[in-house]
């Protein structure tokens, strides 16, 4: 493992995940090097890249200080990845950054000004554009009407985790000692779900005006198909290959976000509204019919059936 660091506490660290990262890695880098906030870190968590992923990062953390890279020898899955950044960041606030994807200058000013002045929001996040492989602009992204700044925990849950929305909470900027009491990425699919419902439970989420982030859509995308392919996507979130083990992704989902509400502190009126909507509920990412998916497939994998996964929406 190597570690290049730095010795103060930043405002902000921003924790960068990567495994073979070396397409679009530069511009993620250079974007969040170009922030008019200036007091950060960028935390780069490199699971075993097979790639030039290394000497790109060793590359610019000699000539920039703040950049602290961590190269690992055995890949440990993509949520280790990611929550080992936020284990080794120093800053008040944390933000979480893709290699793909690209953030504006005044992301990081804009949305630490924000929680200064909002001291009970938990998160911050701006609008996004949503770009292609080529950098261009493929369409400029609506946030729908949420209840993210509600003063009622049971509807920021509903919407953080049942709403149709981007997700994109989690590439927010977040208050560093709130997300340390959640499950940060988790060992299940759609653990970013939950983790924003937790968050929600904690606080409120601030969404800025101003269109600070470029997500990039591009065919290694790794939300582009998850809701078509979930019991793929939920084999490449896992540590390892789980082949086909038995497993109930959409029950484990529900039962996190029933173990998020009986045990985050908030009114007892809102808990059990929290309850009410995860039990009768729709899950974002699917209906309920998947519940009982979730036992077929069981079933046909405990009797070796021949039929495949990809059947699992027929």
């Amino acid at each position: 493992m190597s570690d290049s660091s730095t010795t103060s506490d930043p405002i902000v660290s921003v924790g960068l995940p990567l495994y073979n990262g070396e397409k679009y890695l530069r511009e993620s880098l250079d974007s969040i090097l170009s922030q008019t906030l200036t007091d950060f870190e960028i935390v780069i968590s490199d699971n075993a890249s097979t790639d030039a992923t290394q000497a790109i990062c060793e590359e610019y953390a000699k000539q920039d200080s703040r950049i602290r890279y961590m190269r690992y020898e055995e890949n440990r899955g993509g949520p280790w990845n990611f929550n080992n950044t936020f284990d080794l960041s120093r800053g008040k606030y944390f933000k979480w950054a893709a290699y793909d994807d690209r953030i504006r200058a005044r992301f990081l000013e804009a949305c630490v000004e924000a929680l200064e002045e909002r001291p009970d929001y938990v998160c911050c996040w701006p609008n996004n554009d949503v770009i292609d492989d080529d950098g261009n602009l493929y369409h400029r992204y609506e946030e729908p009407e949420m209840e993210h700044e509600s003063d009622r925990p049971h509807l920021r849950f509903r919407d953080a985790v049942f709403g149709t929305h981007s997700t994109l909470q989690v590439y927010g900027v977040i208050r560093s000692d709130i997300l340390r009491k959640t499950c940060k990425m988790a060992q299940w699919v759609c653990s970013d779900t939950t983790l924003e419902g937790q968050l929600a439970l904690y606080g409120k989420f601030y969404l800025h005006p101003e269109y600070l982030f470029e997500r990039r859509y591009h065919e290694q995308s790794s939300w582009k198909d998850s809701g078509q392919q979930f019991y793929a996507y939920d084999k490449i979130w896992r540590p390892v290959d789980i082949g086909d083990k038995i497993r109930f992704p959409y029950w484990k989902m529900t039962w996190e976000n029933l173990r998020s509400i009986v045990t985050i502190p908030v009114p007892f009126s809102d808990r059990i509204l929290c309850l009410w909507y995860s039990l009768t509920g729709r899950q974002r990412l699917s209906g309920r019919k998947q519940y009982w998916f979730d036992i077929k497939n069981a079933l046909r994998l405990f009797f070796k059936s021949p039929q495949t996964e990809s059947n699992q929406e027929k």
